[in-house]
């Protein structure tokens, strides 16, 4: 194992990294992200990349770290991301893990805390992980799910009728609707020429959307997201898609297709016509697309939104997880943050609602919390 600290080290493995993440259908750990957050947050961080592999550049392995100013290891764009592991084979996390573990051992002057948000609750990266840490503690959070569809035995018909007669009713509605009274498309937007002013439309729409208190409306991340979808779209990944009526854009999806899995990451559309429910016309047609792309799964990402069940009962669960020597403040505060949690759950929702406000601030400061 080699733990790289200068991103110039890192050309030799990249290729593979970039194999590896996309054979996982995963955006999140490939080194386009991973540059991406590194020249836009370079205040927030420095490389710490775990690489199992020769010098030659044949790597089979990639944990994409960075060490913040207070030496706590996170996943590159951990609170713009969902999901994270290391870029590696599903069937080699668990090994991979145990020479990570040993990785961070050898290294353990450089780092106080691993604290490693998105993980799959149920993957052998994390069994790894809990059988390879010692004397590390591994203590993991509470579970948020994501919800997905595997498309692999169905086809769009298929998928299509085995939604609730109610929501084919509302979307065929719609649709008639649409076209009785407007001129309607769907537009792909994959011209580097034009991507700049594309993605300044979504962001727009998202806003419109959501309001300013949106993270993906702060200006780094605007340029962290430029970034990444310029590197996207020259790999093919890239599925950023607008609706448009009468040659306006009323609605967006932003996401992306990498080793079959098509992820909706984010979007937005205009309020004016949210009566028209054109952002869920746009996922029924991203959802169709991805039929038509023979992609293996849509992916929702992160969120149990009431929506998402309308298409699916499938999800995965991720978690925070976090690394550090058993009597590391920093874990010991996390360790109490889940008491809390498990604690806090059991209370009835007004209660439970005003406690978290009171503490919000206090959970704010911590190290291991998700986004500061």
């Amino acid at each position: 194992m080699h733990v790289v600290t200068d991103m110039g080290d890192i050309a030799p493995w990249e290729a593979s990294w970039r194999d590896m993440a996309e054979q996982r259908g995963n955006p999140f750990i490939t080194p386009d992200w991973y540059r991406s957050w590194l020249q836009h947050y370079q205040e927030d961080g420095e490389p710490f990349v775990i690489i199992s592999g020769d010098r030659d550049g044949t790597c089979d392995g990639v944990l994409p770290l960075v060490r913040t100013g207070n030496s706590v290891l996170r996943f590159a764009g951990a609170d713009l991301g969902d999901q994270f592991h290391p870029a590696c084979r599903d069937a080699d996390e668990r090994r991979f893990a145990a020479g990570a573990c040993q990785a961070l051992h050898e290294h353990r002057k450089s780092w106080s805390t691993a604290v490693l948000h998105g993980t799959d609750v149920d993957s052998g990266w994390l069994a790894g992980l809990r059988e390879s840490a010692p004397p590390l503690a591994v203590v993991t959070g509470p579970s948020t799910a994501m919800p997905y569809v595997d498309l692999r035995e169905l086809d769009w018909d298929t998928f299509w009728a085995a939604r609730s007669r109610k929501l084919r009713k509302y979307v065929r509605s719609r649709t008639n609707q649409v076209a009785k009274e407007h001129r309607s498309a769907f537009r792909r937007a994959d011209d580097p020429d034009r991507l700049s002013e594309d993605m300044s439309t979504m962001f727009d729409l998202h806003e419109r959307r959501f309001g300013e208190a949106s993270l993906l409306l702060d200006p780094t991340a605007q340029a962290f997201h430029r970034s990444f979808a310029e590197a996207a779209n020259r790999h093919g990944w890239l599925r950023l898609v607008f609706m448009e009526i009468d040659d306006e854009p009323v609605a967006a999806s932003y996401g992306w297709n990498l080793g079959g899995r098509y992820g909706d990451y984010n979007g937005g559309f205009d309020q004016a016509w949210s009566k028209t429910s054109v952002g869920l016309l746009l996922m029924v047609h991203t959802l169709r697309r991805a039929f038509d792309e023979q992609a293996d799964e849509y992916d929702f990402l992160l969120g149990d939104e009431p929506y998402k069940s309308r298409f699916t009962e499938q999800q995965r669960e991720v978690a925070t997880v976090i690394m550090g020597p058993r009597l590391n403040p920093q874990r010991l505060a996390f360790s109490a943050q889940v008491k809390l949690h498990s604690l806090t759950s059991r209370l009835p929702g007004w209660a439970r609602g005003r406690l978290r406000r009171s503490i919000h601030p206090l959970l704010r400061r911590l190290p291991t919390t998700r986004s500061a």
